[in-house]
């Protein structure tokens, strides 16, 4: 049934929608950080391509050509792989990594902290710009979305006038 806000299915997606976002602005400003690694996937492993000076992973010690081959206990082979593990990382928690480097496995163990996101106010100006576009983003589809639904409606009820040349109520 509609009503005069919308479907319900309308209200229903903008909720999931306006969750997501809260979801994420929580996640930017409390969630574990980045590690500090440039990863790059081939032939089924993990290659570290660069490491951000002052961040977990150069403290842990892994170095550019190392490969992570699992983390917390997970084999690590393409991308849906490594954001599997680090979507389920939390701040405070270590996180487990296997490395292979010159030959030898070795473990290490990374360090999480809220405050690896070192912020700065470019890191704000960066999350501030992605906080609007996405806000605005959610309210011109729920804006098109109850306004096409209305749109329907009128149309279908200008067509049946036409038609049967009576009031649609």
């Amino acid at each position: 049934m509609q009503g005069a806000r919308g479907p319900w299915w309308v209200l229903a997606v903008a909720a999931g929608v306006l969750g997501y976002l809260v979801l994420n602005i929580y996640a930017e400003l409390f969630g574990p950080g980045a590690i500090g690694v440039d990863l790059r996937y081939h032939d089924g492993r993990a290659i570290v391509m660069a490491v951000v000076p002052d961040f977990p992973a150069a403290r842990a010690g892994i170095g550019p050509g190392d490969a992570v081959v699992t983390a917390d206990g997970q084999p690590i082979r393409t991308l849906f792989h490594w954001h599997a593990v680090l979507e389920n990382a939390e701040a405070g928690r270590p996180l487990l990594l296997e490395i292979e480097g010159g030959g030898t496995r070795t473990a290490v163990q990374l360090g999480l902290h809220p405050n690896s996101r070192q912020w700065n106010a470019g890191n704000w100006v960066t999350f501030g710009i992605k906080l609007t576009a996405q806000v605005v983003t959610f309210s011109l589809v729920l804006l098109i979305a109850v306004r096409a639904t209305a749109w329907r409606s009128s149309a279908r009820c200008t067509w049946r006038r036409w038609r049967s040349r009576t009031s649609c109520r």
